[in-house]
Order: C-alpha cells, then sequence, then structure tokens
C-alpha cells in the first residue's frame, strides 16, 4: 500500500510539474528584452559620439530612429495579453492532470508485474546453482 501511496504522490508532483507552466502563462511574464536592448543601444551611440566615431548629425538620426524604436517596444509591451483560454487550454489541462496518470498506471499494470512477490537478492544467490538464474 506504501508503495502506491508514494506513486500517488509522484503523479501528482509530475502534474504540477506540467501544470506550473501552463497557469504562469497568462500572468505578467518576463520584461521586454527589447526595450534593454534599444536602451543599451542609445548608450553605445552616446559612447561612440563621445569617442567621434559618430559626426553629430548622425547621431542625431540614429538616436531619433533608436528613441521611436523603443517607444514602439515600450507599447507592444504595455498591451496586456489575454490569458490563454478555451478547449485547446482545457484539453492541456485535462491532459496533465488525468490523461497521463492513467495513461501511466494501465501501462505499468499492462507491462509491468506488479503481483510478482519480491526476489530479494540474498535469497537468489543462496539458491543452488543449477536453480540460479544466468542472467541475474
Amino acid at each position: 500500500m506504501f508503495l502506491w501511496i508514494v506513486m500517488a504522490l509522484l503523479t501528482a508532483a509530475a502534474s504540477l510539474a506540467v501544470l506550473a507552466p501552463l497557469y504562469r502563462r497568462g500572468a505578467g511574464g518576463p520584461a521586454n528584452p527589447a526595450l534593454d536592448i534599444y536602451r543599451d543601444q542609445l548608450g553605445e551611440l552616446d559612447r561612440d559620439v563621445e569617442r567621434g566615431l559618430v559626426g553629430q548629425s548622425e547621431a542625431g538620426a540614429a538616436r531619433t530612429e533608436i528613441a521611436r524604436r523603443l517607444l514602439r517596444a515600450d507599447e507592444a509591451a504595455a498591451t496586456p495579453v489575454a490569458p490563454v483560454a478555451g478547449w485547446p487550454y482545457r484539453l492541456a489541462m485535462f491532459a496533465a492532470i488525468v490523461a497521463v496518470p492513467v495513461a501511466a498506471i494501465g501501462l505499468y499494470l499492462f507491462l509491468g508485474s506488479p503481483e510478482i512477490p519480491d526476489m530479494p537478492l540474498a535469497a537468489r544467490l543462496t539458491a543452488p546453482p543449477e536453480q540460479q538464474d544466468i542472467a541475474a
């Protein structure tokens, strides 16, 4: 009985490991990396101007373009993402919660041998050589 309780707990833990990303998908998410890239580009452009690698007029045009892209990326990041819903989402949750554990138990009962008693190593090794299994 203890084995079945441990197997049920491991199955529940595996199901939760699959479900956790499904729940976190609609919530927040990481910051937009494009914003960091454009801010770094602005900083790099300022350093290039200080070293004299880029002229003031070219720097102004590049700064305007980077700022435009930064604003566009910021607006896209501010747009709320609708949480995933519908039948594909529910089907994935059903598969993670019910179908995977049921399939695993069914496969174990079909391929495994839960009714065979334990065969301790000491008892197998003390048996007469003619009764021992060569593969063991």
